[in-house]
């Protein structure tokens, strides 16, 4: 009676393989290489950002004068200098909570891109939620809030004074506008900025509590963490804050 052979036993090498040859077999990693990692283990990522259109959030502001500091303007030729300042390193369009901005003329179409909604900007930069809610429809309306910007000037400098007097039906010669008047103009006068700039929500313009009664320039700014107050000698206009000789004094103070 013939033996029944047997059939000779795989390696450890060739047991491996499956019958495709150099295809490792199910569950088996080829020398060198990591097996594929079990999804049921491996950590859930999270977004970049919880803020919507997942762009990366910057890092928090902090203060950046606690004891105060006097500066003079950056201009053209002090692009490097250590002891210059521009309204650009100030307003901090992300963080930047409210600000109270009053000086004697401001310049719109020169201050607005400076602020942290679209005014003059490309993109609108959206503004920091309160808190972060699970619902993602809340969270919505919390970034629909609107940053506050109260902007005030000498009324006699308004650019729409002249517009707000006719929409009242008072005459207003140049350079006599009294008390008086300007307590009829003021909410013409706020209707008519709204209607000029649509798109900026969160304008508050007010005025000082009687023409030619204020010179001052003051910018209160509200961060997260921290007040910025800061007074500066120029008017809110390019021609003072880029390229005249202006002296700035900030003040971080925290909350």
């Amino acid at each position: 009676m013939e033996k029944q052979r047997k059939s000779p036993s795989k390696s450890s090498e060739d047991s491996s393989h499956d019958n495709n040859g150099d295809r490792p077999a199910r569950g088996v990693k080829r020398q060198g290489q990591e097996p594929p990692p079990n999804p049921s283990k491996v950590a859930r990522r999270s977004p970049a950002t919880p803020g919507l259109g997942q762009q990366p959030r910057p890092p928090a502001l902090a203060m950046a004068y606690p004891n105060g500091g006097l500066r003079i303007t950056r201009t053209p030729g002090r692009r490097t200098a250590k002891n210059c300042v521009s309204l650009g390193d100030l307003i901090d369009k992300y963080h930047l909570v409210s600000a109270c901005i009053f000086a004697f003329y401001i310049a719109d179409e020169e201050l607005f891109p400076h602020l942290p909604t679209p005014g003059g900007t490309k993109e609108a930069v959206p503004v920091r939620p309160l808190f972060l809610h699970p619902s993602w429809y809340l969270q919505l309306a919390l970034y629909s809030l609107v940053t506050q910007i109260y902007i005030g000037r000498d009324a006699n400098n308004d650019p729409l004074l002249q517009a707000a007097a006719a929409r009242a039906r008072l005459p207003l010669a140049e350079g006599k506008l009294t008390k008086k008047t300007l307590d009829v103009l003021r909410h013409h006068l706020e209707a008519l900025h709204q209607a000029a700039h649509p798109e900026r929500r969160d304008l508050r313009p007010f005025y000082a509590w009687a023409p030619g009664s204020a010179h001052s320039k003051l910018l209160l700014l509200v961060y997260p963490t921290f007040l910025r107050v800061v007074i500066t000698s120029c008017n809110l206009m390019d021609i003072d804050t880029v390229f005249g000789d202006n002296h700035w004094y900030i003040h971080d103070v925290p909350r």
